[in-house]
């Protein structure tokens, strides 16, 4: 059996950030006025530039100083200064995507209702109820979907009514208008969708720890995964405009390939009564008619949709902690046993970041467990010697292999 372990670099190919571009990512696809992002911006507004630079670099130290309360919860009292138009420009950059696509959008009375707005005692009293490394979780999820209908829709997902992308692949034309597009090579993309599709196969056990769901919308249109059991994890199917793709011999099998995200995903959502897992965007991502797997049912008592809200992502912080989310770790428990047997293991794109402390003693604690695994191919330009794989592997007993190229020459070399 074959484990592959993938981190931030294996998704730069489609425009998805590593981990010091996140807050420029963030910025680009939310926009300053996101509830947490603001009062993260508003901290970073009493530094200086080189101060700004140093603190987003590291966005999980910032994050941890957000939720340790190191970073007040509540914007500084005076709101904006009146001259700061720094900050004017900052909110202005962070709106392109609707300045973009969104002809109509005064920015002028935006900016003057949100001075109006963080001036306001009562509306900052609020704020801080609101601004919360949960509350960022949202954002997370906002950021990357819509990237994903970025690449993917262009101009066209800020048209399409009540959700934010079109239902069909028609909208290629607009490709120019959207500034992610601008910016990214989508035939670039669509060969490495092709050339994931081609690298692993049925019995392969993928552990990312990205939010994105570039791997598995590349195999799902491969026919080498599904969503039945294809995250290791139990997902509610009951939605009634998912019955005909049920029934379609794809699901009649296990999923050949498994995809373990122990840092959660962009379309899962847990429900807020029984803690299942139903997975949504199905059409953004896997091209399908229903919206969701889950079909919400009535409260009798209360008269409201029971419906899935929670967001499942672990925020990229240095706390992260999965022993309080029974789903990621059910997800770790499947993970030790890939790593443990594993005969041939592979990292790409994945640094082990300071910030995932509690998942290097979980893989550490399985790597040592492997008697039939040697060596470690680590697929990286750069020599991992320098960085924390060679220690790490070496505390394990396991040699290094450095596979000297690109995700992308990896991709295209490796079948």
């Amino acid at each position: 059996m074959r484990a592959f372990i993938l981190g931030a670099g294996s998704s730069v190919y489609a425009g998805f950030p590593l981990g010091k571009d996140l807050w420029d990512f963030m910025i680009d696809h939310c926009g300053l006025e996101m509830r947490a992002m603001e009062t993260i911006s508003n901290y970073l507004s009493t530094l200086d530039r080189v101060g700004r630079e140093q603190a987003t670099a590291d966005l999980e130290l910032l994050l941890t100083n957000l939720e340790e309360g190191v970073i007040p919860s509540m914007p500084a009292a005076g709101g904006l200064a009146v001259d700061d138009r720094h900050q004017r420009r900052a909110v202005k950059a962070s709106l392109r995507h609707t300045l973009q696509n969104i002809p109509q959008f005064n920015f002028d009375s935006f900016w003057k209702a949100q001075r109006i707005r963080r001036e306001s005692i009562v509306t900052m009293w609020s704020q801080a109820q609101l601004s919360s490394i949960r509350d960022l979780t949202y954002d997370f999820v906002s950021a990357f979907l819509l990237h994903h209908a970025c690449i993917r829709f262009g101009r066209r997902h800020f048209l399409a009514g009540h959700e934010p992308w079109p239902s069909s692949l028609s909208q290629w034309k607009f490709s120019r208008a959207c500034p992610c597009r601008q910016r990214t090579r989508i035939s670039s993309i669509r060969r490495g969708f092709d050339a994931v599709s081609r690298t692993f196969r049925p019995g392969d056990t993928i552990i990312t720890f990205n939010y994105d769901a570039t791997v598995e919308a590349s195999l799902w249109a491969a026919r080498k995964w599904h969503f039945a059991d294809g995250y290791g994890i139990t997902v509610d199917m009951t939605s009634t405009n998912m019955k005909p793709v049920l029934r379609g011999s794809r699901f009649r099998a296990p999923s050949p390939v498994k995809i373990l995200k122990p840092h959660g995903s962009i379309n899962w959502a847990k429900s807020n009564r029984d803690g299942h897992i139903g997975l949504n965007y199905l059409g953004l991502l896997f091209d399908l008619p229903a919206f969701s797997t889950y079909q919400p049912s009535i409260d009798l008592e209360e008269g409201t949709e029971d419906t899935y809200v929670e967001n499942t992502l672990l925020a990229p912080t240095y706390l992260k902690d999965y022993s309080k989310n029974p789903i990621l770790g059910g997800l770790w428990n499947q993970i030790d046993v890939a790593l443990r047997t594993a005969a041939e293991i592979t990292v790409v794109g994945y640094s082990l970041p300071a910030g995932d402390t509690a998942a290097r003693v979980r893989m550490a604690a399985a790597l040592r467990d492997n008697t039939v695994c040697k060596a470690v191919g680590v697929v990286s330009p750069g020599d991992p010697a320098r960085g924390p794989w060679a220690p790490f592997l070496d505390s394990v007993n396991l040699r290094l292999e450095w596979h000297a190229r690109s995700m992308e020459a990896w991709l295209s070399t490796t079948h």
